[in-house]
């Protein structure tokens, strides 16, 4: 639906350019305003431009869904899960298909704990929002072929690479039935010298808020060893300020 009312836009805003030059600037103003809209919808990780997109809780409870990207990592993933355990929190991993398959084990342990899987896509593209509709299926499709084959479990939930969706994405989605989640608060770990900010971006917790952490990371074999000095840090303020972590369902 999206791409034939592009097509009919842009024929139409050609079809006037021609035949009403006194209309120029004015058009053009148009047409920069609609790549502007395209551009946003792509780009901002909770717009819903091209379709559903769930980026926090339908709840006025103190609860948060905890999330992570990027794995499952050899290392940060069973460090990230003995901390869970401990403290009795369940959260939900977006994990990339090709990292699935590379390390089965620590996923079927993510299953066992308790905790939720989510596509990540197979390769985690930063090219993966200009993909064309069939390499889109093909990325998303392999991906949770290697999520359910490995985890034993159907997956429900689909996280865009970096938040950035494509227009041809939703289609997609719906035919595997998976829903597009993004989130509302992210935190960026990279050691202890990031409190202050990881504090300041904790006073943004809401009632019903998504939070983003990454146990790995798609170019760095170390991932982001930060993860584990920042996730009791986060577990503690939420405690303290009454919250509790619940799944995304």
């Amino acid at each position: 639906m999206f791409l034939r009312l592009t097509i009919v836009a842009h024929l139409l805003l050609l079809l006037l350019f021609l035949r009403v030059p006194a209309l120029s600037a004015t058009l053009l103003c148009a047409y920069g305003a609609y790549h502007g809209l395209t551009a946003w919808g792509v780009l901002h990780p909770r717009s819903r431009l091209f379709g559903p997109n769930r980026s926090r809780l339908s709840t006025s409870e103190r609860v948060v869904a905890l999330t992570f990207d990027d794995g499952p990592h050899p290392d940060l993933t069973p460090r990230v899960l003995e901390i869970l355990r401990a403290r009795g929190v369940r959260a939900t991993f977006f994990v990339i298909g090709s990292a699935v398959r590379r390390y089965p084990e620590i996923v079927r342990q993510i299953v066992r704990d308790g905790h939720e899987l989510g596509n990540h896509t197979d390769e985690h593209s930063y090219g993966f929002w200009a993909l064309p509709p069939r390499k889109l299926w093909q990325d998303v499709h392999q991906a949770q072929q290697s999520i359910e084959t490995v985890g034993g479990t159907r997956c429900r939930w689909f996280r865009a690479p970096v938040g950035i969706k494509s227009c041809f994405l939703h289609p997609v989605l719906r035919r595997q039935q998976l829903e597009l989640v993004s989130w509302g608060v992210r935190f960026l770990e990279r050691g202890p010298h990031d409190r202050a900010r990881m504090e300041r971006r904790l006073r943004r917790v809401a009632p019903g808020s998504i939070l983003l952490l990454h146990d790995g990371h798609d170019r760095r074999p170390e991932g982001r060893p930060g993860v584990v000095l920042a996730l009791p840090l986060v577990l503690d303020v939420l405690r303290d300020r009454g919250y509790r972590c619940v799944p995304l369902a």
